[in-house]
């Protein structure tokens, strides 16, 4: 977790930004932020480590790009002094409380009077200030074995929750976590996200894990997303080994997750994860559960909570 500065338990991320040409020694090293990092606030502090015999002229520039919708607008351009092997400098404000998914920061160095230069991307923003207060998503522990054909007795007097017009809700036992979906709520395909460090992170990553429920076909797929970057962020669906099972009656579809295929070693009362629901229509836009949520920013997602 990063401090208002955006500095602390950054100096262990060291971030390769440049090469002088035809010169083996590195130039300048960012500590913060560094690339895939997730910022709290918005506001953009350096903190490099710098090669000061390659400065000349004394001086670095600095210019801090957001990319968002595919637009690109600049946001600061900089030029600062240098005096030390090792400098902070303040680039100003992102001007924005929640950037990630496919949108991003990306900070261009250049050193005057020379040809060097390099950039950090991509980096993200979740500023706990400014995000959405989301109330958590409590799920019970089962009473009796969280099998299909229980499901009557096992949803009594629960309160289904809902993504458009798919009504669904999860239980728990000590092997995993049940998502129960109500069959005649159902028209197109859901999808439910699970990161079970539920660090709020910018950016969707390895373990970061995808369901989709596909009413047509009372089927499950089942994956993780390969991420890259280059001069955009793109996402590769990959195949997700697992021992998750979806079993149905008339009524409704039961997926069965057990816990070692979430990350998690062991489930206890007050557990929290990032889970965020999705409907995934034929035709039109996502609808998100909570409502604000985005498919690959894990950040906008809610918690869900083991209750007794």
């Amino acid at each position: 977790m990063l401090t208002r500065t955006i500095k602390a338990g950054c100096i262990a991320m060291m971030c390769l930004m440049g090469y002088s040409v035809g010169i083996m020694g590195q130039i300048i090293t960012f500590n913060s932020p560094a690339p895939w990092l997730t910022l709290r606030n918005d506001s953009v502090i350096v903190k490099a480590q710098l090669d000061t015999s390659k400065f000349k002229e004394k001086k670095i520039t600095f210019t801090v790009t957001k990319m968002e919708n595919k637009q690109k607008k600049a946001i600061a351009v900089k030029t600062f002094k240098v005096s030390d092997f090792t400098q902070d400098f303040a680039l100003g404000l992102a001007g924005t409380g929640l950037l990630g998914g496919k949108d991003y920061i990306k900070i261009d160095w250049t050193i005057p009077g020379a040809t060097d230069k390099g950039y950090c991307a991509p980096i993200g923003i979740a500023g706990g200030e400014k995000i959405n207060k989301i109330q958590p998503m409590h799920i019970s522990k089962a009473i009796g074995a969280l099998d299909i054909k229980n499901v009557a007795a096992l949803v009594k007097d629960k309160k289904f929750s809902q993504v458009q017009k798919a009504e669904f809700l999860s239980l728990w036992d000590s092997a995993g976590m049940a998502i129960i979906l109500k069959k005649a709520s159902l028209k197109d395909a859901v999808k439910f996200t699970f990161d079970g460090k539920n660090g709020k992170n910018a950016f969707v990553s390895y373990p970061d894990k995808m369901i989709d429920y596909i009413a047509e076909k009372d089927s499950l797929h089942t994956y993780i997303n390969e991420r890259a970057y280059s001069d955009s962020i793109a996402y590769t669906e990959k195949v997700w080994t697992n021992d998750i099972s979806k079993a149905s009656d008339k009524d409704f579809a039961m997926v069965k997750i057990p816990w070692y295929d979430l990350g998690i070693a062991k489930p206890f009362e007050g557990r929290i994860m990032g889970f965020a629901a999705f409907s995934v229509p034929v035709k039109g836009p996502m609808t998100g559960f909570p409502d604000k949520a985005l498919l690959f920013v894990p950040g906008s997602w809610g918690s869900l909570v083991l209750d007794k």
